[in-house]
């Protein structure tokens, strides 16, 4: 039998991997921001995700993360604009060479 998970934006994660609150509503969908932390292998800092009912924004550990509702909103803006349902800003790590942007 496999193991229960649970959704987190477009991802299935374990049932038992922590989830936090961010601190601050979305505006626009008026749920709680969430979010989790994982590891990303061979890199040192954490990957943190954000998720409301809009969409997940990525961002890593020691780099600016979204702090309020404000910039939640700016992010969610961004997400609707490109028809995404993740962002990832990448903290000017390189990209892999078949990384087209969009994908």
């Amino acid at each position: 039998m496999s193991d229960p998970t649970q959704k987190f934006g477009p991802f299935l994660i374990p049932a038992d991997y922590p989830i936090l609150e961010a601190g601050w509503r979305c505006l626009r969908c008026r749920k709680q921001v969430r979010k989790l932390f994982k590891m990303v292998p061979n890199l040192i800092s954490r990957a943190v995700f954000y998720n409301c009912a809009c969409g997940t924004v990525v961002a890593w550990e020691d780099e600016s993360q979204p702090k309020d509702s404000q910039q939640w909103r700016l992010n969610i803006k961004l997400l609707r604009k490109s028809g995404c349902e993740v962002a990832i800003f990448n903290g000017n790590r390189p990209l892999a060479p078949g990384f087209g942007g969009l994908n």
